[in-house]
C-alpha cells in the first residue's frame, strides 16, 4: 500500500488488487468556486477511484508477446506473429459448445471496467513499440533481424488502447486459434 503518496489524481489512500483489476482511492479537493475559497469547499474533498489492469496480468500479457516474438524468430512465419500479436490487442467471440452460446472475450471484454485512458493500456502499447522498434533488448535485436518494414508497419498499427477503445474484433477459425495460443502454453 502506498497511502499518502501525493500523485496529479490527488492524495492516494487506498490500493488494491482483486479479481485481475487493481483499484487505487484518491482524497482530491473540490475545485474551489469562482476561485474564492469558502468554510465548506475549501476543506471538502471527494474520493476518485481509479480501475486499472492489475500488474500481475500485464505481465502475463508482456510474456506472451515475448513469446510470440520468440517464437517468430525461430518460425519465421510473419502470418502467426500477426495473429498472436492481433489476438491480444482485439476482442472476439469463444463459441461455447453447449447450446451453441458465443461469449465475447478479449481485452475489452476481460478487462471492461478499467478506465477508459488506463495507464496499463498505455504501458501495454509502449512495451510492444519498444520490442518490434526498439534498438537495444534482445528481443528488439531478434525482431530487427527477422522483420521487414512492412512487417514492423503493419504489427505497429495494432494496438491494446485501440482494441479495448473501438472494441476491436478479429475471428479466428478454431484451428488457427489452437496455433496462435501454442507459444503461450
Amino acid at each position: 500500500n502506498k497511502a499518502g503518496v501525493n500523485n496529479p489524481n490527488g492524495k492516494l489512500v487506498l490500493s488494491l488488487n482483486f479479481l485481475g483489476y487493481s483499484y487505487k482511492v484518491y482524497d482530491t479537493k473540490l475545485p474551489l468556486k469562482n476561485g474564492m475559497e469558502n468554510g465548506k469547499t475549501a476543506s471538502s474533498i471527494y474520493r476518485k477511484v481509479c480501475i486499472d489492469i492489475e500488474e500481475k496480468k500485464v505481465q502475463k500479457i508482456k510474456e506472451k508477446i515475448c513469446k510470440a516474438v520468440y517464437s517468430f524468430s525461430k518460425t519465421k512465419d510473419f502470418d502467426l506473429l500477426f495473429d498472436r500479436i492481433s489476438f491480444l490487442t482485439s476482442n472476439r467471440e469463444l463459441k461455447k459448445k453447449e447450446r451453441g452460446k458465443s461469449v465475447p472475450t478479449g481485452i475489452y471484454y476481460n478487462y471492461a471496467s478499467i478506465d477508459a485512458h488506463a495507464d496499463s493500456l498505455k504501458n501495454l502499447d509502449k512495451f510492444l513499440i519498444s520490442v518490434l522498434a526498439g534498438k537495444s533488448g534482445r528481443l528488439s535485436k531478434i525482431s530487427t533481424m527477422h522483420m521487414t518494414g512492412e512487417h514492423k508497419s503493419n504489427l505497429l498499427r495494432l494496438s491494446f488502447a485501440r482494441g479495448f477503445e473501438k472494441r476491436v474484433h478479429r475471428k479466428f477459425s478454431p484451428n488457427r486459434l489452437k496455433e496462435i495460443t501454442k507459444a503461450w502454453l
